[in-house]
Formats: structure tokens, sequence, C-alpha cells
């Protein structure tokens, strides 16, 4: 399998070229007789020197996106100094 890099649901991360980089995960669970989609993303800064801004820009914008709490677990606010990744520091984004 090629890999080229794009990605069916982010246009660019505006910190730049890499060293960022980012995995995109999706996983699908049915309740009751209905199937749903939740995506995750997660993002890593890669180069271990420096922080980098992070704010992805989608294809077609999600009506929500939140960050998942390193700390506690909880969904919260991908805004601000949020979007700062440490050197080696990754971010799991919940796409809405």
């Amino acid at each position: 399998m090629e890999r080229t890099g794009r990605s069916h649901w982010f246009q660019s991360l505006c910190g730049g070229p890499p060293p960022l980089t980012f995995l995109l995960v999706g996983y699908a669970y049915a309740m009751g007789s209905h199937v749903l989609l939740e995506v995750y993303a997660m993002i890593v800064n890669t180069d271990f020197t420096k922080s980098h801004y992070c704010q992805p820009e989608f294809r077609s914008a999600p009506k929500q996106l939140r960050m998942v709490s390193p700390y506690t677990g909880q969904l919260g606010e991908f805004s601000g100094e949020q979007m700062w990744l440490a050197a080696g520091q990754g971010v799991l984004l919940k796409v809405q």
C-alpha cells in the first residue's frame, strides 16, 4: 500500500510541514439497530526539540472538535494553548 501523506479528512495541519505527522483512527459500533461512527484523530509532534502549533483544517468542517484530556480522559476544548504540542507530544481529538 502506498502512503502519500494525504487524508480523506484533513486539508492541512497549520503547524506547517513535517515534523508534524498525524494518524487518523475511526471505529463503528452498534446501538440497537443503529450503527454509529465515531472518528478520532491522533496528531503527534515528532520533533523532539521544538514545540509546534497545530490547528487542523478539515476538508469538510466538523460540527465539533474535542480533545481527550491526557489527565482525566474527559472531552474538553481544543483551542488556545491546547493547540501547541510540546516536543514529542501527541493529542487525541474526537471529530464530531
